[in-house]
């Protein structure tokens, strides 16, 4: 993940006595599209993550729904069918481990929003101070533009309805 205040030539500023504010940030669709595009799981991944849940998912139904006793030629041996229906327990198992192996290739990767990927990357100066009961919201309106308003902070209420 990026680290905070990559963008140091960009100074913006938000003052709470204006909000709600519309802020234009230079540049900001095309280091959020490089974020994106950084963070997305590999195709690989995905399959084997797909192949996983799928051996997964085979090995816990036939756990739970499978036969009490199973017919298995002395010569020739289980044939995969038969393999899966007498041990469940290392299939399910072996699905576990293709997800995880999945998760591990994927790294550390966050996808962000483009409000978090803001408020996370880039600088910014905040004037002033919000009223007691108030808190920030930051919405992306396209491009480069945001929108800084207040809203009442659901917390400070204590979850009683306005007019009780």
């Amino acid at each position: 993940m990026e680290q905070a205040n990559q963008h140091p030539d960009h100074n913006l500023q938000v003052d709470f006595g204006a909000l709600p504010q519309d802020l234009d940030v230079p540049g900001f669709a095309s280091a959020y599209e490089e974020h994106r595009v950084a963070n997305e799981d590999s195709a690989f991944s995905i399959l084997l993550t797909f192949i996983g849940y799928g051996v997964l998912l085979v090995g816990i139904l036939t756990l739970i729904f499978g036969p009490k006793s199973v017919m298995v030629n002395a010569f020739r041996g289980p044939d995969l069918f038969q393999m899966i229906l007498l041990n469940p327990g290392p299939v399910a198992s072996l699905g576990f481990l293709l997800v995880a192996g999945a998760r591990l290739l994927n790294g550390n990767k966050q996808q962000l929003t483009p409000e978090a990927y803001l408020l996370h990357s880039y600088s910014i100066e905040w004037q002033g101070e919000l009223p007691s009961g108030q808190r920030l919201q930051v919405t992306y309106l396209g491009d480069n533009r945001f929108q800084f308003s207040s809203v009442v902070d659901d917390a400070a209420t204590d979850g009683t309805p306005a007019g009780a």
